[in-house]
């Protein structure tokens, strides 16, 4: 397996494992866009990515996909059997952080994107943006850290297939509302992405390129790296999610210190920090029933979110449709 191809691993990762708000933020740029044929509708999820922790009352983990598809949005009567019974909705960033968030994305005051980036780069990006939408580029765009433009051109990318449709995390959000049910942060925005900071400029600068690469080779073969993501997800299927991300993840030697990095920023230690929310807010209220919803990822590739609560002694168990 080629570094191109890993980082390719990791923008599909940021799919299943780290919500991205902009879209919330931009909807000047977002309301631009061509929506997406409407004309049918195709069969849901088959088996919910669900799982109940036993408790005082039924407590919820619910995996999600960060992709704007009507399949994914014709929630699974499990799901919305268990968003009727609950009293609060936990997702990785409520609306009210998620400012935040993309606050923590943008340069400092006084920076731009074409300070930090060389010409031949921002003509890629900028490439890339006009293939979404041709008014837009890296000047119309808040000026992003280096760190964040891989996580958000697969954002972009995404959110191209049905720019008229919320991603599954929003959805649960406006169902919740609807439901008066109380809405909270599973992460801290403010911490949420430190650890891409932390990557050098050289370990930033090539987690972009080589993200560049991977998309300008999607667009060149007419292919998408989600189509095979979302066919998983469907499926409800763990070991084969697993597998796509972690099986030549963990193999692979070249380049190991920068793609442990990636892979720590993205998941593995956000997923000590959600375990730790979820642990707690059951013992503090366990008369409340919680769905603690976020990216599937963080539920199957290990250590998860699962692994840990069962280590601490939850017992978890997937709810079998």
């Amino acid at each position: 397996m080629t570094f191109p191809d890993r980082i390719k691993l990791c923008s599909r990762l940021g799919m299943i494992g780290l919500s991205l708000s902009l879209f919330c933020f931009l909807p000047d740029i977002a309301s631009a866009q061509t929506p997406a044929d409407q004309t049918e509708t195709p069969p849901g999820i088959e088996s919910p990515f669900l799982w109940i922790i036993e408790s005082e009352k039924p407590q919820y983990l619910l995996g999600t996909i960060h992709v704007p598809d009507k399949r994914v949005l014709s929630l699974h009567p499990a799901i919305d059997r268990v968003m009727s019974e609950a009293d609060e909705l936990y997702v990785e960033l409520n609306p009210e952080d998620q400012l935040s968030q993309l606050k923590a994305l943008i340069l400092p005051d006084g920076q731009s994107t074409s300070d930090v980036l060389e010409p031949e780069v921002l003509a890629r990006i900028d490439t890339q943006l006009s293939s979404i939408n041709a008014n837009w580029s890296h000047e119309v765009l808040p000026s992003f850290h280096v760190w964040a433009w891989p996580l958000i051109l697969p954002s972009f990318m995404a959110q191209q297939r049905d720019p008229s449709s919320p991603v599954m995390d929003a959805k649960l959000v406006q169902l919740a509302q609807e439901r008066k049910l109380a809405i909270k942060s599973l992460e801290n925005p403010k911490t949420q992405l430190k650890e891409f900071g932390a990557l050098s400029k050289e370990e930033q600068n090539l987690f972009l390129e080589q993200t560049l690469d991977d998309l300008e080779s999607q667009a060149e073969k007419g292919e998408s790296s989600l189509d095979q993501l979302i066919d998983i997800y469907l499926k409800g299927d763990g070991q084969e999610l697993k597998r796509l991300f972690m099986e030549e993840f963990e193999t692979e030697e070249s380049n190991s210190a920068l793609n442990k990095k990636v892979m720590d920023a993205i998941l593995f230690k956000r997923n000590e920090l959600m375990a730790k929310v979820i642990a707690d807010a059951i013992e503090e209220n366990p008369k409340t029933i919680h769905i603690f919803a976020a990216g599937t990822a963080h539920f199957v590739v290990g250590p998860s979110v699962v692994d840990l609560l069962r280590k601490s002694g939850l017992k978890v168990s997937r709810v079998t449709p």
